[in-house]
């Protein structure tokens, strides 16, 4: 085959803009930042706002460049400004676990696995399963097996479909092989004051949220969601120390725009974590509730792909959709 001079010149052509692409993606990242980054996150005064500021103030120091919050009145809206800005790693969606589990509920404008490029698991949070103090049970399996009972008869509150409040409760249902009938609120906020009045007599809430109520004696703390006890709630043993197999943790991340290169969500990965590991944020995310967790990138897609697939699992199983 005769070799011409023409594909000579056209291969080294190609190598050229090869070797510009690979020295152009090494010298953004070793540049990397230039101007301020903006995280995407929700409403001004929720916790994933609050969180956010927490995480923003602690990385501006170590990037040399302002890190200012946008905020938007709601997840959907907040994913989908964020998948459509540029992908170069100035652009950062700061979200919660809901914002992988909308797509089940509703038609959102985004995948959270094709659309985006995981960058950490910033917090885990567990949850305390707890019941009004008028209900005759003393411990897990005492709810259990009142629920067995009389199926239907017991009552848990919950924010709207898809929230942690209520796919928590209805994976708990599904292991315990129970019937408890939901209703549903506006937020978590008006589930707990439901739960206090009696309205409802079973809740799944954020330690903090209810660790009050519990000293009070308002309150029983029967289980925690997690993989271990609580700090906030000393000595309430886990749910899967009674129905085996049973885990639910939330959890806070961050994500890039999908097409970020590798080396600037490296970059940020590094940054983050040693951000958000110090002492002081550490104590911030903990009188909120959560614990700081700092993940690779992989481990936030492998916690992705496993949180879907058992949701998925179980919105299939229970029959859950949307609400009206």
């Amino acid at each position: 085959m005769r070799i011409t001079r023409r594909a000579v010149m056209g291969s080294i052509g190609a190598a050229l803009l090869l070797m510009g692409a690979a020295t152009s993606t090494s010298v953004s990242a070793q540049d990397f930042p230039t101007k301020p980054i903006r995280f995407l996150t929700s409403a001004v005064g929720g916790s994933a706002d609050i969180s956010t500021r927490i995480v923003a103030n602690a990385l501006a120091p170590s990037l040399g460049q302002p890190v200012v919050v946008e905020n938007y009145p709601g997840g959907i809206i907040v994913a989908e400004n964020a998948k459509s800005a540029a992908a170069d790693g100035y652009s950062l969606l700061y979200a919660g676990t809901s914002f992988m589990f909308a797509p089940f509920f509703s038609d959102t404008p985004y995948d959270p696995v094709a659309d985006f490029a995981p960058v950490t698991i910033v917090a885990k949070s567990p949850a305390a399963l707890v019941v009004n103090a008028s209900v005759p049970v003393n411990t897990l399996q005492e709810l259990i097996d009142l629920a067995t009972s009389e199926p239907g008869a017991l009552n848990y509150g919950s924010a709207t479909t898809g929230s942690g409040s209520h796919i928590s409760m209805e994976l708990f249902k599904n292991l315990a092989g129970i019937d408890i009938t939901r209703i549903a609120y506006s937020g978590g906020g008006p589930a707990l004051t439901a739960l206090l009045g009696g309205e409802v007599q079973v809740l799944i809430a954020d330690p903090g949220a209810v660790a009050g109520h519990v000293k009070s004696g308002d309150l029983k703390a029967l289980a925690i969601t997690g993989t271990e006890e609580s700090p906030l709630l000393p000595g309430v043993p886990t749910v899967d120390a009674t129905v085996p197999g049973y885990v639910w943790e939330t959890i806070d991340g961050i994500w890039a725009p999908k097409g970020t290169p590798d080396d600037i969500v490296k970059l940020l990965n590094e940054k983050i974590v040693a951000a958000i590991t110090s002492q002081d944020v550490t104590d911030k995310y903990f009188n909120n509730g959560l614990e700081i967790v700092g993940s690779t990138p992989e481990e936030l897609a492998a916690r992705m792909d496993e949180d879907i697939a058992r949701v998925g699992k179980l919105v299939a199983e229970a029959g859950i959709t949307p609400d009206p």
